[in-house]
């Protein structure tokens, strides 16, 4: 299962349904967050964190996964998403989809999710079938705030900027990120970096 807020921009008619006045200091608003949800089977492939690191980061330079005995497309997918609905309602909705492919509850159910922690607590408090299942951190959120960090070290877009973000990932990846976020710390500390520069990385470390 994965789920994600994606906003959706709202007509006049419906943003005058929506805020009909606006307080002091408060914004027209123009986007409505619908939350998406989809639900799918897919047959489990190891990777090693240089993998992942190296397909995201170097996607020229792809490292093979060796499954030629499973298929590791998704299959069956089905996407679900509602304005209208409430969000714990989509979330039960795709787990009811999960339930009709996996009724004995043999299948290692996994449930994909950015950080954001309202997310994260629709998703933990809607999802009352499903006994078991494991979290996992989309990790493209992750390595988004990682080439901020890099940027705010690197001043120029060149090959550093994709070194480090690799080199930090795959710590990341196994299992490290305290490690991280402590390095983040000591640049901070030993490098002589403007305000906005260590406003940037104090907002990684906060994220990670």
């Amino acid at each position: 299962m994965e789920f994600d807020g994606k906003g959706i921009p709202i007509i006049k008619k419906d943003a005058a349904d929506i805020v009909a006045r606006q307080g002091k200091g408060e914004k027209r608003q123009k986007k409505k967050e619908a939350l998406i949800g989809t639900s799918s089977t897919i047959n489990k492939r190891i990777r090693s964190a240089e993998q992942i690191a190296r397909n995201q980061i170097y996607p020229e330079q792809k490292l093979k996964i060796i499954d030629d005995k499973k298929e590791v497309k998704a299959q069956n997918i089905i996407c679900f998403g509602s304005l209208k609905m409430p969000k714990s309602e989509v979330v039960q909705t795709i787990e009811q989809e999960a339930i009709k492919r996996n009724p004995e509850f043999k299948k290692e159910v996994v449930v994909l999710i950015d950080r954001s922690p309202y997310q994260e607590k629709i998703v933990h408090n809607s999802i009352t079938k499903i006994q078991q299942y494991t979290v996992i951190l989309d990790i493209i959120h992750v390595i988004q705030y990682l080439y901020e960090a890099s940027h705010a070290i690197y001043s120029e877009n060149g090959k550093e900027v994709k070194e480090y973000v690799y080199k930090l990932l795959i710590s990341i990846l196994q299992g490290n990120a305290r490690r991280v976020i402590g390095g983040l710390k000591q640049t901070i500390t030993k490098q002589n970096l403007s305000a906005n520069k260590v406003k940037t990385l104090e907002k990684v470390i906060g994220y990670l």
